[in-house]
């Protein structure tokens, strides 16, 4: 298991009140195992026996289908950068991805100004049980939508 813990991030105040609120885990790299991310809100402690429930912090679950071993030619699993924005050409499947998980029930819940997010990595596989290499990406970023 791999855990993440972000430096806290500041909750978006709106003169009315939200009606919905997502982390974005941006540039989500998918070339290695697959894996299973539990995410935790104010529970910079949370492990392997924490319960996914509220009263832990628990916000959701997001999964990542990974590609670990590349079976083609020299350069196949390599992720080309696009040479043109008219590009047609679909997307390379290893291209890193976007996920978003909303988060809005967890987040009201928070009564500070800002929230750490504890994301727990568990590889699928049984023989890699205490990878810690496996949740990869560029920016976390918490949207509140009013």
């Amino acid at each position: 298991m791999q855990r993440f813990v972000s430096e806290p991030l500041t909750i978006p105040r709106h003169e009315t009140a939200y009606y919905r609120a997502d982390l974005e885990f941006e540039e989500l790299e998918r070339f290695g195992a697959s894996y299973v991310g539990l995410v935790f809100l104010d529970n910079p402690e949370a492990g392997p026996d924490t319960p996914p429930d509220p009263d832990h912090g628990y916000a959701g679950r997001f999964t990542v289908f990974g590609h670990e071993v590349c079976f083609g030619d020299v350069d196949h699993c390599h992720v080309a950068e696009r040479v043109s924005l008219f590009d047609r050409n679909p997307e390379h499947p290893l291209t890193p991805i976007n996920i978003t998980l909303q988060i809005t029930d967890a987040l009201r819940r928070v009564e500070t100004d800002q929230v750490a997010v504890t994301v727990l990595a568990f590889s699928t596989s049984p023989a890699d049980t205490e990878r810690q290499d496996i949740l990869r990406f560029g920016r976390l970023t918490l949207v509140t939508y009013d």
